[in-house]
């Protein structure tokens, strides 16, 4: 404002002296008597590939009167990393804010640590997402044999298409998803667990659920169709078998140490 004396910046990336940074901008938009914005940096680490990192900003004044007096000081640290990174063989640490990781190859592990962070596969086999604290988004858009734990928190961990893979919600209220895959593996971990099937996922298996507590969403069909339900003794275990048919699809839903016959269905096609 034009009665504004003066505006200081304090700004900070907390250690990462090894991040050059360039196209550096900031941006403030008026929120009453505070302005709020966002600062952006892009760089190259030699570490971690291209980075973007994004840092929300809260400005305030001395007394907010605009008198003329005012010393506005803005504040901030490390925000949340992006980085996209084509390799193999690697490990990848998230920071304590929000980040977004991403990673193409084999045998590579990221984990996100604290806050809400995305780990995405981009493609590749063997590797192994672990969320941390936080409401963490983990995924895998193309792969085989690929582990996501999603830690504490209530998190959603995703399979768009692959096989043998294993989902791990861990603590919390997680939701589970299956897009197009077979023989991928799913457990809920502790809390009240949402499993999400699609017709292109052949064959899963859930090993924990819990009836009276889990939901099965089956929404992602077009029709609604109405399983076929059946038991079989796997490895000693009772297996709950749910086999729906659709467009010519034959999806089957495995669920371990349950009895078919204390599965009920609700309201938007849930099974509990």
């Amino acid at each position: 404002e034009d009665d504004m004396d003066s505006l200081s910046l304090t700004a900070s990336v907390g250690d990462r002296d090894d991040l050059e940074l360039t196209d550096i901008g900031l941006r403030f938009y008026p929120n009453g008597e505070y302005l709020t914005g966002t600062f952006d940096a892009r760089g190259f680490d030699e570490n971690y590939g291209e980075e973007k990192i994004v840092i929300p900003v809260h400005i305030t004044a001395d007394d907010g009167k605009g008198n003329g007096t005012d010393s506005i000081t803005i504040e901030f640290n490390l925000g949340k990393r992006i980085f996209k990174r084509v390799d193999g063989d690697k490990s990848f640490d998230g920071s304590n804010y929000e980040d977004v990781l991403q990673i193409g190859g084999n045998n590579n592990e990221l984990r996100g640590f604290e806050e809400n962070d995305q780990l995405q596969v981009l493609y590749g086999s063997g590797n192994n997402l672990r969320g941390g604290s936080g409401h963490d988004a983990l995924s895998s858009e193309d792969g085989n044999n690929n582990s996501m734990q999603g830690g504490t928190g209530n998190d959603t961990l995703s399979i768009e298409d692959g096989n043998n893979n294993f989902l791990n919600g861990d603590d919390g209220d997680d939701t589970l998803i299956v897009v197009d895959g077979d023989k991928n593996v799913l457990r809920g971990g502790g809390g009240l667990d949402k499993f999400i099937i699609y017709s292109n996922s052949q064959s899963t298996t859930i090993v924990d659920f819990e009836v009276g507590l889990d939901e099965i969403e089956l929404t992602a069909f077009d029709t609604a169709p109405t399983p076929t339900l059946s038991d079989e003794i796997e490895g000693g275990k009772n297996v709950a078998v749910l086999t729906f048919q659709e467009y010519g699809n034959v999806t089957t839903l495995k669920l371990e140490n349950v009895q078919s016959a204390n599965l009920t269905a609700g309201d938007d096609y849930f099974f509990i």
